[in-house]
């Protein structure tokens, strides 16, 4: 047979897993046998099909072949004759085409052609051939080919299944009918029956139409010789050696002769059933446990016939034969025990057969040639299998099981150690794969759960530094392999029970000593994984052991994150995370380690879920720690500041998402400070609390050049603006002259203002936040907190005054730090005051008198009065008209903003206006809007402004308007005279100044 191909290999591992499968659910040693043999028949059905149909493909194509190169002959011969005339040189073009096997064919032919017929027409001339189609299949080859099947069937294979039948009769025969002949009647006639197939097989094999059924009979014969001999001693009934030595030698000589006589024919067929009918005699008249000794014999020689032919893929059949035998030996024994099984007599010698078994099978299998070596190794792995499962059917002192697997796994490493096994790669491969799997296997057979994966721990450190000293990469993978299987019996096993612990609500306490050994285990994985590497780089430069480290980093993360969690089950579990995470990520940017990153980042998400979940709704104090902090106050600041330090290394130049990791970090460490802030403080503190979180972001953020920590400092402190109208205006306390509305609205408008102040000054780096304007933006918060705060802090009748003095005040400002900012929000504000005094001042307290002794025109006439003060400033804020593009609503606004003191005048004309009408009696309102009319004429001559002076007029006119059409006809004759005169007066002192001042009016129309 051909060597284990790819789907052999997949075959065999499958095997492998199901037998794993079947050790997890406690299966007994029958199941194990019964499948191993099911699985080698399997196997052997398949790879004989494989190798019949690779063998008929062969053969199609060699007749397809052939078949062609004939067309292609015949073809050109046909061609050439065509061509050829009497006469006619044959040109070297066609010389050299003609192929030796028809060249001389050629030749006779033309010179027939020559000879026999004259010179032919053209059209009188053969036709060329081109090529002759294959013929059809037709049934007397499909019937032959039948047929010779039927002859191999009936010839070679029915030889030897009649062989067996006879053996195995003979057997039975020999062990129980003979009753009347005695023993040595019995050994005689068994040793004439076998002396006749024996001679039988002789007189055949010489003769080639009986060579098949010769060798059939000499397989049975020397199968039946090794049965008397074995039945000589070990069977009562035929029993006429009495020493166990002598029937022992005489087996041993039964043996040595049949291997070397079945040595001569060169044939597995033949040496395989003589075998297997000598195992078969043996395990159907087994009578105590010194009666297996037959096996070991037998074992002996199929050894030597398979490293004498090297016919290694029968030896797996021999190792089942040998096991089987034993199995089914202690089947009558171990059964009736119903799987509790207790010492038995045969123990002892039980258990040193198996190990001479398995002797006997490493020992050909180390002093074998390096020759397909895959299905050596598969026996050799088959050998320590069997052995282990018979081992366990029969395990009547389980307390020797971890001496028995330490001894074996150390004697497989020493034999992996021999020179000869070391020039043969995979056999020293498997050899110490197996010892070190026995000893790892050996440890939770001796000592506590506790303690089996820091005996693992040690065992593969050890692997992996004897690797490392020695330069073999097998031990460093070994030791790898056995970390990972640590890590896993960890997180499937101590992992598992500590939180099935937690939420069945069980001990609460720490555990300790777990822990400490998830923590050494995550110490030691990364050592092996990252460190080691980095210092033997020349060691580590397959991709095996590159994959295998980056897959042992990933492990090592996992039980760190499950040690973390198993030390500090408490709020402590997220800070020692986001602590693995800081470190993973520092060592990831100093020794260019991208997985390192990407495990720092999952484990700083896993600790922010944990924060989230558990850190932030807890509110337990810490002990022992003064003024009774809390643990979501110790853990959530620690966690929040080792973020921020996560950010500073957590990059990779290989990786491109890494890019934005470090902003996204920042992010989330700013939001976990804002929310433990709202958790930990006071209502009303949050907010001032936000916002200083705000400037010391944005403060950073400037001095590191970080836009990340900017914007994060732009969001807590429009976060701390929206909350100061949701909480802080609403706070207030009863009976103090300054409350928390006060001492916390005030701190955030003033640091909303020096947030303006820093981006208006921000040189280069700040592009997107000129483009947003954030600058102005914080302006107008900060005047929108005054503006609330004096409306909730002062009285509801003076707050259209407070308005006016803050217009007055942002207006100075503006025209002081020359920014124009200001003037807006000034405008704005000196509206904002229009409405209140109006809707409030005046209107309200129509129906609502004024309390006390204060009238509106305290207020009302102050707030006029303030915002005509700022004329002053708006004056000198003017500027020259230019080109406007746009909308109509911009362009609106351009305009407003080109001429502030339109705006500044007529609010506080409105109001003024608008008080007079309100307060004044009715008799006296058009004399008191013509008195305010004259007056705002001067004002407008006075400042040289034309829609002032425009304003006036229009007064004055409305006032006379007002006259002709109600004073007169609805006022009392002291009023009409009163309102007439002063009207007059009026009219005619406009009239005058526009004649005095006609020169002056017109530089300004």
């Amino acid at each position: 047979m051909s060597s284990l191909s790819k789907r052999d290999v997949v075959f065999l591992v499958g095997v492998a897993i199901l037998v794993v499968v079947f050790a997890s659910v406690d299966a007994n040693a029958s199941t194990y046998v019964w499948f191993l043999l099911f699985a080698a028949a399997i196997w052997t059905a398949l790879r004989a099909r494989r190798e019949a149909r690779i063998e008929a493909r062969s053969f199609e194509e060699a007749l397809r072949t052939e078949h062609a190169q004939r067309v292609e002959d015949i073809a050109r011969l046909a061609d050439m004759i065509a061509r050829l005339r009497p006469g006619a040189a044959v040109t070297p073009e066609v010389e050299e085409n003609i192929p030796p096997s028809v060249a001389a064919v050629v030749e006779t032919s033309a010179a027939a052609a020559a000879i026999e017929t004259p010179s032919m027409p053209e059209e009188a001339r053969p036709p060329q051939v081109a090529a002759i189609p294959e013929p059809p299949r037709d049934w007397a080859q499909a019937i032959r080919s039948a047929l010779d099947f039927e002859q191999m069937l009936g010839t070679n294979w029915l030889s030897k299944l009649g062989v067996g039948v006879l053996v195995l009769g003979l057997a039975f025969f020999l062990a129980w009918q003979l009753k009347e002949v005695g023993p040595l009647g019995k050994v005689v006639t068994g040793v004439v029956v076998s002396a006749i197939l024996l001679g039988l097989g002789i007189w055949g094999e010489r003769r080639k139409t009986y060579q098949l059924l010769a060798r059939a009979a000499l397989a049975g014969g020397w199968a039946l010789l090794f049965f008397v001999a074995y039945a000589a001693h070990h069977i009562p009934a035929t029993r006429v050696v009495s020493s166990p030595i002598l029937g022992l030698v005489l087996m041993l000589i039964i043996a040595a002769a049949m291997v070397g006589h079945s040595l001569r024919f060169r044939s597995q067929v033949v040496t395989g059933l003589t075998f297997f009918l000598a195992f078969a005699t043996v395990a159907l008249n087994r009578v105590d446990v010194y009666s297996l000794s037959a096996n070991v014999i037998l074992a002996i020689g199929f050894c030597l016939v398979v490293l004498r032919m090297q016919w290694f893929e029968m030896e797996i059949f021999g190792i089942l034969a040998v096991y089987l035998n034993h199995y089914l030996w202690l089947v009558p024994i171990i059964g009736p025990m119903h799987g509790k099984v207790h010492p038995f007599p045969q123990f002892a010698a039980s258990t040193t057969l198996l190990l001479l078994y398995w002797a006997v099978f490493r020992a050909s299998y180390v002093l074998r040639a390096p020759k397909d070596e895959r299905t050596s190794a598969f026996a050799g792995v088959l050998n320590i299998v069997l052995l282990g499962s018979v081992m366990r059917y029969q395990s009547a002192h389980p307390e020797l099981a971890f001496w028995g697997l330490l001894i074996l796994g150390a004697v497989e490493i020493v034999l992996g150690q021999l020179p000869n096994v070391r020039r043969k790669r995979t056999t020293f491969v498997v050899l110490n794969t197996i010892g070190v799997a026995l000893l790892v296997a050996a440890i939770p057979l001796r000592f506590a759960p506790d303690y089996v994966s820091a005996l693992w721990l040690v065992e593969a450190e050890l692997l992996f530094f004897v690797g490392l000293f020695t330069r073999e990469r097998l031990f460093r993978r070994l030791g790898t392999l056995t970390a990972l299987a640590t890590a896993i019996y960890l997180l499937g096993v101590h992992g598992a029970r500590v939180l099935g612990d937690h939420l069945g609500g069980g001990d609460p306490v720490h555990h300790w000593t777990i822990g400490t050994i998830f923590a050494a285990a995550t110490l030691i994985l990364y050592a092996d994984a990252c460190w080691m590497p980095r210092r033997w780089p020349a060691l580590f430069d397959d991709a095996i052991d590159r994959r295998a480290g980056q897959c042992l980093s990933y492990v090592a993360a996992a039980t760190g994150i499950a040690g973390g969690w198993i030390l500090f089950s408490g709020a402590g579990a997220a800070l020692s995370w986001i602590t693995l995470a800081v470190l993973l990520a520092l060592i990831a940017w100093r020794f260019a380690m991208p997985d390192l990153t990407v495990q720092a980042n999952i484990v700083a998400v896993l600790a922010v879920l944990r924060t989230l979940a558990v850190n932030l709704p807890s509110s337990s104090v810490a002990a022992h720690v003064p003024f009774g902090i809390t643990y979501r106050l110790l853990t959530g600041s620690a966690i929040v500041g080792m973020l921020y330090l996560l950010s500073r290394w957590n990059r990779s130049n290989t990786l491109r998402f890494t890019t934005h990791l470090p902003g996204a970090v920042t992010w989330t460490a700013s939001a976990l400070a804002s929310l433990l802030l709202w958790y930990e403080l006071r209502p009303a503190s949050v907010a001032i609390a936000w916002t200083m979180l705000g400037l010391l972001l944005l403060e950073t953020g400037e001095a590191r050049r970080s836009l990340n920590l900017r914007w994060q400092a732009y969001v807590a402190l429009s976060a701390a603006f929206l909350r100061v109208f949701v909480v802080n205006l609403n706070a207030e306390q009863a009976g103090a002259a300054i409350g928390p509305r006060l001492y916390t609205v005030l701190p955030i408008a003033l640091a909303l203002l020096y947030a303006h102040e820093r981006l208006y000054a921000a040189g280069e780096g700040h592009e997107r936040e000129r483009r947003s304007r954030l600058s102005s933006v914080f302006a107008w918060l900060g005047a929108l907190c005054f503006m609330a705060l004096l409306r909730f802090e002062l009285p509801t009748d003076a707050v259209a005054t407070a308005w006016a003095a803050l217009t007055l005040g942002f207006v100075a400002l503006a025209w002081i730090a020359d920014r124009r900012v200001f003037l807006h929000i000034g405008m704005a504000v000196s509206l904002a005051t229009l409405g209140r005094a109006i809707l409030h001042d005046l209107y309200e307290r129509s129906y609502f008198p004024w309390p006390g002794k204060v009238d509106p025109w305290m207020f009302v006439g102050g707030a006029a009065l303030l915002l005509l003060a700022s004329l002053s400033f708006a004056f000198r804020l003017k500027r020259v008209p230019a080109e406007m593009a746009g909308t109509g609503f911009r362009r609106i606004l351009i305009r407003i903003d080109e001429r502030p003191e339109q705006i500044l005048f007529f609010v506080p004309l409105v109001l003024i206006t608008a008080l007079l009408a309100t307060e004044m009696r009715r008799d006296m309102i058009t004399v008191a809007w013509g008195i305010e009319a004259v007056v705002v004429f001067l004002f407008a001559l006075w400042v040289k402004e034309r829609s002032y002076r425009l304003s006036g007029l229009a007064l004055l006119l409305l006032c006379a308007g007002k006259v002709l059409m109600l004073d007169f006809w609805s006022l009392s004759i002291r009023a009409k005279a009163l309102t007439g005169i002063v009207m007059g007066l009026a009219l005619i002192g406009v009239s005058f100044l526009y004649t005095h001042k006609r020169d002056l009016i017109r530089q300004f129309l």
